[in-house]
């Protein structure tokens, strides 16, 4: 071995990453002062809350064709508009508090907190007149889940920090959309539930993954220090996400063949999302903090790869 070799003042130190640290911190400080004339055309499906909705449409057309459910345009536009007005309202009760400003998407809500308050009554409004013309038994159901919701924000965002570290927030909101979203294929399908119960496990895991990317990867690269440490469990899951997600995919390959044919299209859009994940995850470093916030939603996005293949086939 060479001993080690001492810098002195005639030695060169190496400061390629100190400059390329030094150039990202100065791009995200000028991003910050320009404010929304720096967003790029990418992002503002993000910042719009447009990519949930979206999501969760697409996983519940392929619930509803693999499940035989007669679904039509009331529940899809219900699902829609719900989803995007749980998470404006959600945004806007984070841009109330100065620790949630860390992102671009909070600083944006923030900016815009009357129009987008506005435009929520707007939204709650046209929900209102879209519920009415749904299936009986689908709003009854969805009442149930939006007094779970309705807990959920109480839990969140006004009850005591000690409070909400009982329990990872990730979690709950993995299992309030992956039940919301199967919602009307649950109430509308003429099969078994149980031929749901596992697609409903493995969407809620792949959106709890989701959720914990998300926020670990902006905990672990804020540089204030004013962010909350995150719950354990979404610490050690942030860690370990590229394992976790490399296991359901694994796993999933080779349990494929032994899933019933009604279900194989749903694992096989659950498999490309994993993987995607997985890949993502592995290769964050090279993206942006807000090219990452938009590709781990795009993960969930590949239910539009399999909608148009004929079910069970």
């Amino acid at each position: 071995m060479f001993p080690a070799r001492a810098h002195t003042a005639d030695t060169p130190i190496p400061c390629e990453n100190s400059e390329r640290l030094q150039g990202a911190r100065a791009r995200s400080v000028d991003m910050r002062r320009t404010g929304q004339s720096a967003i790029r055309p990418w992002l503002w499906f993000n910042l719009l809350s447009l990519d949930a909705p979206l999501v969760a449409i697409l996983w519940q057309a392929l619930f509803a064709k693999e499940m035989d459910a007669p679904i039509h345009g009331p529940a899809f536009a219900a699902l829609g508009l719900s989803v995007w007005f749980i998470y404006v309202s959600d945004r806007l009760l984070d841009a109330l508090h100065q620790y949630g400003c860390r992102a671009t998407r909070h600083r944006f809500y923030q900016r815009n907190w009357v129009i987008f308050s506005g435009a929520a009554v707007v939204v709650l409004f046209a929900l209102g007149v879209v519920c009415a013309r749904l299936d009986p038994l689908v709003f009854r159901n969805g009442l149930i889940l939006v007094a779970a919701v309705v807990a959920y924000f109480v839990l969140v965002h006004f009850v005591a920090d000690a409070a909400r570290r009982v329990w990872p927030k990730e979690l709950a909101v993995a299992v309030l959309f992956a039940i919301g979203t199967a919602l009307a294929t649950w109430s509308r399908t003429g099969l078994s539930h149980r031929f749901m119960i596992l697609p409903i496990i493995l969407f809620a895991t792949l959106c709890w993954l989701n959720c914990t990317a998300v926020e670990y990867w902006e905990w672990k690269d804020d540089r204030s220090g004013n962010s909350p440490s995150p719950h354990p469990v979404t610490l050690w899951l942030g860690s370990n996400l590229h394992a976790i997600s490399f296991g359901i995919v694994l796993c999933g390959t080779v349990a494929f063949c032994w899933f019933p044919a009604r279900l194989q299209l749903i694992l096989a859009a659950s498999l490309v999302s994993a993987a995607t994940l997985f890949c993502l995850d592995r290769n964050r470093e090279r993206f942006s903090a807000d090219a990452q916030r938009v590709l781990v939603d795009v993960t969930l996005l590949s239910p539009a790869l399999f909608i148009l293949i004929k079910p069970g086939s």
